[in-house]
């Protein structure tokens, strides 16, 4: 996710992220929280939680879901709408 000007990855980020909340006067904030920030965010926005196993680099699906599926409830409410009709036959 991080890189150099020319594109090269940088293998560890931990000293310069510190510095850089230090000066922004941010405490408590490790490089994770901005993967798990990221992670929420796409999900929230509604990409498919194999995109998001994808683009996070999980090996295996059921990681995101466990992490994550649990805050994406906008297709829940549209499900719990249909059985909703069916059951009252509206």
């Amino acid at each position: 996710m991080f890189t150099r000007r020319d594109g090269t990855r940088i293998e560890s980020i931990k000293t310069s992220f510190a510095a850089a909340c230090v000066k922004a006067g941010i405490s408590d904030c490790h490089p994770h929280d901005l993967r798990r920030t990221c992670g929420s965010w796409l999900i929230q926005g509604g990409t498919d939680i194999a995109r998001v196993a994808r683009i996070l680099r999980h090996a295996d699906v059921r990681v995101t879901a466990k992490v994550y599926a649990h805050l994406r409830t906008e297709d829940l409410e549209g499900e719990l709408e249909a059985l909703t009709q069916r059951a009252t036959g509206t």
